[in-house]
């Protein structure tokens, strides 16, 4: 995949050996689906999933919903609009987070626009973050205004943590 990692069945769901394996097709309907790894906790019909893949199970850093649209994908909806960042979590998700769209700055398996660098790393059970701020970080240009306007250099107070960012920017 170009924007997720390449999810094995076995990440869902166990595998059966064969065809007539035990637990796969020995039973009347409903299938047998076992799920586990990153479908833990996932449920399943003829129309939709949700699991941690379609965002389901995703939180903030307080336990709160990630923001996501389409949480409940629908099978037969094939038109690319289910794949969107904002179906799983929001883009930016809901606070906690920094209300900053410019993923790249924080999450290394971000590109620019809201892209996809690293599609092994997205999807895959952990949120890559860096363990430190990005480069140029303490420069004016990036924090000056903000420092001066407010006579703190406290990052709540800052465009990356505080409200200049939600006040200034067009996705707030």
């Amino acid at each position: 995949s170009t924007w997720h990692l390449d999810v094995t069945c076995n990440e869902c769901h166990l595998v059966p050996a064969t065809v007539n394996s035990v637990g796969h097709i020995d039973t009347q309907l409903p299938a047998e689906v076992i799920f586990g790894g990153l479908g833990a906790g996932g449920t399943w019909n003829g129309a939709n999933c949700t699991s941690y893949c379609h965002g389901t199970t995703l939180r903030t850093s307080t336990g709160g919903p990630a923001g996501g649209t389409a949480t409940s994908p629908q099978w037969t909806k094939v038109d690319g609009t289910q794949k969107q960042c904002t179906s799983c979590h929001g883009a930016p998700p809901p606070a906690p987070h920094p209300n900053n769209a410019a993923c790249e700055t924080c999450h290394a398996d971000a590109g620019p626009n809201l892209t996809i660098k690293i599609p092994a790393q997205h999807i895959d059970g952990t949120v890559q973050i860096t363990s430190v701020h990005p480069p140029g970080y303490s420069a004016f240009d990036q924090h000056g205004y903000d420092f001066d306007a407010h006579g703190s250099s406290s990052c709540a107070t800052a465009g990356c943590h505080g409200i200049a960012l939600t006040a200034r920017r067009p996705w707030a």
